[in-house]
C-alpha cells in the first residue's frame, strides 16, 4: 500500500517527464511553469489512492492520475485570465508572465496533453476514464459560467 507521499512523488516524476513538442517551445514554456510551480498534487494521488486500494500494482494508472493533475492546471491558467489574477501559489500567473494570448494558447495544449495521458489508461477501462473526465470537464465550465453569472449579478 501506497502512502500519500509516495503517490505524490510518482505524479511528480510523471509530470517531469512529460514530453512536449520541440518544435514549438515558446508554447510549452508556460505549460512547463505552471506545471513546476508545485501545489498538493490532490486529484492524482486520491486516484493513484482510490487504485491503490484495488490493486498494488498502479503503474497503469500513474499516467492517467497525471492527466488530472494537467487538466487542473488547464483550468487555473483559464481561470486566472478570467479572475485578472496576478499570482498563483505565489508565482507571477501564466498571463501576467508571458500574456493572455500565450497563456490561453498554452492552457488550451494543456487539454490535449491530459487528453493524450488518459489515452494511456488500459484498453478495458478507457471509455468510462473519458465519460467520468468529459462529465467532469463540463462541471468545471458550467462552474466558470455560474461564477461569471455571479459576478455579474453582484455589480
Amino acid at each position: 500500500m501506497f502512502n500519500q507521499s509516495d503517490l505524490k512523488n510518482l505524479v511528480d516524476k510523471s509530470i517531469i517527464n512529460l514530453s512536449y513538442n520541440t518544435e514549438a517551445g515558446k508554447l510549452y514554456d508556460p505549460v512547463k511553469y505552471i506545471l513546476s510551480i508545485g501545489g498538493k498534487r490532490l486529484r492524482p494521488v486520491l486516484a493513484l489512492m482510490a487504485c491503490n486500494l484495488f490493486n498494488d500494482k498502479i503503474d497503469e494508472a500513474v499516467i492517467p492520475a497525471t492527466g488530472l493533475e494537467v487538466f487542473h492546471n488547464f483550468t487555473l491558467v483559464h481561470d486566472d485570465i478570467m479572475d485578472q489574477a496576478p499570482v498563483r501559489r505565489n508565482f507571477p500567473t501564466v498571463h501576467s508572465k508571458w500574456n493572455i494570448n500565450q497563456a490561453v494558447l498554452s492552457g488550451d495544449v494543456m487539454a490535449f496533453i491530459a487528453n493524450d495521458c488518459f489515452l494511456q489508461a488500459p484498453p478495458g477501462c478507457m471509455s468510462k476514464v473519458f465519460r467520468v473526465f468529459n462529465k467532469a470537464a463540463i462541471e468545471v465550465c458550467v462552474g466558470q459560467q455560474l461564477d461569471i453569472d455571479f459576478e455579474k449579478a453582484i455589480l
